[in-house]
């Protein structure tokens, strides 16, 4: 059964046919969207639309429309991860989120920062630049994972050990597939004094959010992968009580009003990915993000039985933690 661009959700079936609603090459079986997404052929349409609108009217729009539409955004992006709109901005892509959140965190030269070995790697790059401290838990020489409890058993010996300034985890770890236990882990940090940063950037779309009752210091996330909207979409969200602290990597025109006007206009971009991610949070909502979740995680689990079946080995860890 395929899924159209119009579809309203209709018959569930064991095999959906997703592929019309992207510009995929049809000779090709994509198997890599975590890396950098597929766009929803709605989207790349609302793309160029909202490109056209501008360039019909660049000052009107520019000066007179943009704001208005940005925080209409934020506020559809913000009730759709469970999220206050004051807490919330967009930003091109998680990597500058992070950036961001690391510049803002004021690490001392004596302060210690904690991560999994299995955090992305160019997160762990941004930790050692911004921390002379960065002790891992290891996770991949223990693979399969047994449980989510072994993790948290592990994290939780490491911070007994030391103290630290911040933790960094992802949400669904990008080389291994793993979902961690992130509800857990921030509660376990906070017991310990620790902040921490979520990399959701896998997240938002593969899994449902709500970010006020995580309750972490800071959450970034990508739109651009399981949400399939336009690259050059994500969002960084912060703790009201860290906003006053976090300073964006360009000052311009709105910088000093407050944390939303700090990120809303820095300097002229192409807004067209983030006024386009109204498009796709209409899609999502029609055809049904849990049927494409169900859908993508039968898959998931399908081709994995099969490879460890022909390879003679076995999962990472369990259906639970996949």
């Amino acid at each position: 059964a395929a899924v159209s661009e119009e579809d309203g959700g209709g018959e569930e079936s064991k095999d959906v046919d997703w592929s019309p609603l992207f510009c995929l090459d049809r000779e090709w079986t994509f198997i890599n969207h975590g890396a950098f997404g597929a766009t929803l052929r709605p989207a790349m349409k609302a793309v160029t639309s909202w490109s056209y609108r501008m360039e019909e009217q660049p000052l009107r729009f520019l000066d007179r429309e943009l704001l208005p539409l940005l925080v209409r955004v934020t506020r559809r992006l913000a009730k759709f991860v469970g999220a206050d709109v004051t807490d919330l901005v967009l930003m091109p892509n998680a990597t500058t989120a992070l950036n961001t959140v690391f510049h803002s965190l004021r690490v001392e030269p004596e302060d210690r920062a904690l991560r999994l070995d299995i955090t992305y790697g160019s997160v762990k790059k941004m930790m050692a630049e911004h921390c002379v401290h960065v002790d891992e838990v290891r996770v991949a020489a223990k693979l399969p994972v047994k449980d989510a409890q072994s993790i948290l058993d592990a994290v939780e010996k490491q911070l007994e050990s030391r103290q630290y300034k911040y933790a960094v985890f992802d949400y669904i770890a990008s080389n291994t597939a793993l979902l961690l236990p992130v509800a857990d882990l921030v509660a376990l940090c906070h017991k310990h004094n620790v902040l921490v940063v979520i990399d959701g950037a896998h997240a938002l779309g593969a899994v449902p959010l709500d970010l006020n009752a995580l309750g972490a210091d800071y959450f970034v996330a990508n739109a651009h992968k399981w949400l399939a909207a336009p690259k050059g979409c994500a969002f960084m969200w912060v703790h009201p009580k860290h906003q006053a602290t976090v300073r964006p990597l360009v000052i311009s025109h709105g910088f000093g009003r407050g944390f939303l006007s700090n990120y809303i206009w820095q300097g002229l971009r192409d807004h067209a990915p983030f006024l386009a991610l109204l498009t796709v949070l209409r899609f999502w909502e029609r055809v049904g993000l849990d049927r494409l979740r169900r859908d993508c995680r039968d898959l998931l689990l399908r081709a994995a039985r099969m490879l460890a079946k022909r390879w003679d080995t076995e999962l990472l860890a369990s259906d639970e933690e996949i």
